[in-house]
């Protein structure tokens, strides 16, 4: 898909062979982060998306949901617009 807007990486821990990465990307195109790690020789054990756009899970609880409020889907109905 060709070059893709910096990410933010921050090692958080090596622990056995494996290594907590902690990655911030601003595009997300299909399968990016697992395609930068690849292209690096580096395999992609598991990935957690911890937030989008100003949405985090800061305070949802594992296996947890909840509706968006209302002024959040104006918020990301206008992101949308400016892209």
């Amino acid at each position: 898909d060709g070059k893709t807007a910096p990410a933010r990486v921050i090692l958080k821990k090596i622990q056995g062979g494996n290594a907590l990465i902690e990655i911030a990307v601003h595009e997300g195109k299909n399968r990016q982060v697992k395609r930068m790690f690849d292209a690096l020789g580096y395999p992609v054990l598991r990935l957690k998306r911890v937030a989008f756009a100003f949405l985090t899970l800061e305070r949802l609880k594992p296996g947890k949901w909840r509706y968006l409020h209302p002024h959040e889907v104006e918020k990301l109905k206008k992101l949308k617009r400016q892209n």
